[in-house]
């Protein structure tokens, strides 16, 4: 579907949804709504009526899944960053709590993203395989400069990212 197959956000039944839609503007179709009601965030449920933002949506490289993160306003909780994977066919919908920036390994197997913690104080760069399991390796931490847009280079032998308050760009073997 990558190759043929432009997804975006849009507007859906309830809220936020994902859309799909053909280069020539032809096959227009929603893939799911994101779900709003009763969530799920860490230990606590929350009353999810509306995303405040929606972004960082890619293509598996094998173009067989979506990865994206949104930022959820949980009233006097802050707000809640979450990583999101739903497969094309929209089945398989996985959520991490305080993630963003997803990147794609090029095999396809990992997922590299920004971690924070719940206070939003620390956040780190980590490397985890593609079901979300918490099986994740951290490559590195930082308290308060947050890193942005973790990216693989083609062999998938690197990853690099831009940090907060510091010129140029970390790189991770």
């Amino acid at each position: 579907p990558a190759a043929n197959t432009i997804a975006a956000f849009g507007l859906g039944d309830t809220g936020p949804a994902i859309w799909l839609i053909a280069p020539d503007g032809s096959r227009l179709r929603k893939l799911f709504d994101l779900p709003v009601g009763v969530q799920l965030f860490g230990d606590r449920k929350y009353d999810v009526q509306h995303y405040e933002w929606l972004g960082g949506l890619q293509w598996s490289p094998n173009g067989t899944r979506l990865a994206f993160h949104s930022v959820t306003d949980l009233g006097n909780y802050g707000l809640s960053f979450n990583l999101h994977v739903v497969s094309s066919s929209a089945s398989g919908f996985v959520s991490l709590d305080y993630a963003f920036y997803p990147s794609w390994s090029p095999d396809d197997n990992q997922l590299t993203f920004v971690r924070s913690s719940k206070d939003l104080q620390n956040f780190s760069v980590v490397r985890e395989h593609v079901g979300l399991t918490g099986d994740s390796v951290e490559l590195c931490s930082s308290w308060q400069n947050m890193y942005f847009e973790p990216d693989w280079s083609p062999n998938g032998r690197h990853i690099l990212c831009v940090k907060e308050g510091e010129a140029g760009n970390i790189l991770f073997d």
